[in-house]
């Protein structure tokens, strides 16, 4: 005969509401979403069981007498009877209960994996294209020397547009204005996307130091921080992927294509 008070660890003088502690304490403990022990399973219908015949008093009466082998008469023995099958119906809820929680439990790692496995993908996707814009930002390159053959004010906006004999180059009006033609304009771009990196200007007749040029902004121009969180976000999805919670690898995939998107904004708005 199993020993309920031992199953819940109270003693046989036990309140209603201390049982009920042990029960909640002990089922949370052998829960199919924290315990996924062999022994888990059989514990916890154990517990189920004894706290349903605990916590209903006619049973627990009929329970105590059986436990200390009081003679039964016959209403006791009608109310043994009918513990009997109190019995067998606590520990079918019990078996029910654990079932039910279980199938929770294993959809729950299913869509879990689904998601972990989504967010792992659009990470390394995201990671590939955070690669490229590093390649294409270190591999910058310098364009030949080009001589301004013209300057002139662009529209009305504080802008100055330098004229060379292969491009048309929009810059700044506060430097522009001490750059006159016939100066030399050294562009460097970046490798992939031709993104100007930075535009200087200088005199072929003296050794002044070069003027720097500021030109719209681009992708990398001020807004090189989207890339650098779009990196930082990647790297975070791909290791919150491998933890049991993949929604939050989720939200750093959905913050790197978010710096992604900001990037190309800037660069749409701005540049």
């Amino acid at each position: 005969m199993n020993d309920y008070y031992a199953e819940l660890g109270v003693d046989e003088t036990a309140g209603v509401d201390e049982i009920k502690r042990a029960y909640r304490s002990l089922a949370k403990q052998y829960h199919p979403d924290r315990n996924q022990s062999e022994t888990a399973h059989s514990r916890f219908v154990s517990i189920a069981e004894a706290y349903a015949v605990l916590s209903d008093s006619a049973q627990r009466r009929a329970y105590d007498q059986k436990r200390q082998g009081i003679p039964l008469d016959d209403s006791l023995a009608r109310m043994a009877e009918a513990f009997a099958k109190a019995q067998q119906a606590a520990r079918a809820r019990a078996e029910a209960e654990y079932r039910v929680q279980r199938q929770r439990w294993e959809e729950k790692q299913a869509e879990e994996a689904t998601w972990g496995k989504i967010t792992d993908l659009t990470a390394r996707i995201g990671l590939i294209l955070t690669l490229l814009l590093v390649v294409d930002y270190f591999g910058a390159v310098p364009s030949p020397p080009a001589t301004i053959l013209q300057k002139q004010k662009f529209l009305d906006k504080d802008l100055y547009l330098l004229t060379t004999s292969d491009n048309t180059y929009v810059v700044n009006a506060e430097e522009a204005l001490y750059v006159p033609s016939g100066w030399i304009l050294e562009e460097t771009s970046s490798l992939l996307l031709s993104q100007q990196l930075s535009l200087e200007a200088y005199s072929p007749y003296s050794s002044e130091p070069r003027t720097p040029l500021r030109g719209p902004a681009n992708l990398y121009r001020p807004f090189f921080i989207f890339p650098l969180a779009m990196a930082i976000c990647c790297l975070g999805a791909m290791m919150r992927a491998r933890f049991p919670h993949p929604i939050q690898g989720l939200l750093f995939a959905i913050g790197a294509w978010t710096s992604f998107g900001l990037s190309v904004l800037a660069w749409g708005v701005f540049g």
